[in-house]
């Protein structure tokens, strides 16, 4: 049976869509759209790399300086850096490369899961997320509300529902800003 040119791209897409995970959620890959991490090798103008990805500069590449200290003093290698790219003939091209002199946030993701641990010392919450270890650390400045009241102690129950609104730093690290716990009874649990 031949399928039509539309029904066959959409059944490619939704199958191409299903094997892709974001690379920098669990670790650094050379297939992730966001490249993370400490620049090893800067050519001005050239190239970079960041962990071991060689990443071309264009005339079109945005650098965008996250600090002042690195705003006086350009990109260089130590710097840290997201590096946002695209692939094109099977080298990776920056469309944007933001950088620092430290670590730094470069985006925020949502992700739902199920409570697994929580420390003090450091301070941190570990969710499960597809199977899948996710951990943040928190502090004073974390907000967090247990079914839908703010609280300013979170009561983690095992297993339970937990939402997390967090920031991705350039080490690969995350930092919950807003931790949602569900308590009470839900649909469709």
């Amino acid at each position: 049976m031949r399928l039509p040119k539309l029904a066959a791209t959409a059944i490619l897409t939704l199958s191409a869509g299903a094997l892709l995970v974001p690379g920098s959620v669990f670790a650094s890959s050379a297939k992730a759209k966001v490249e993370t991490g400490s620049i090893s090798v800067y050519n001005p103008g050239s190239d970079l790399t960041i962990n071991g990805v060689d990443i071309k500069l264009t005339k079109h590449t945005r650098l965008v300086a996250e600090d002042a200290a690195a705003q006086s003093a350009g990109l260089a290698a130590g710097d840290a850096a997201a590096a946002f790219i695209r692939w094109h003939k099977g080298a990776a091209v920056a469309k944007r490369v933001e950088f620092g002199t430290a670590d730094f946030a470069f985006r925020n993701k949502s992700f739902s899961g199920r409570y697994s641990t929580s420390t003090d010392t450091p301070s941190t919450v570990t969710i499960l997320v597809h199977k899948a270890s996710l951990t943040f650390t928190t502090d004073a400045n974390t907000k967090y509300f247990d079914d839908g009241q703010s609280v300013t102690a979170p009561n983690y129950l095992p297993n339970e529902r937990i939402s997390v609104r967090g920031e991705e730093f350039t080490s690969g690290s995350w930092y919950a800003m807003v931790v949602r716990l569900r308590h009470g009874k839900h649909k469709n649990h």
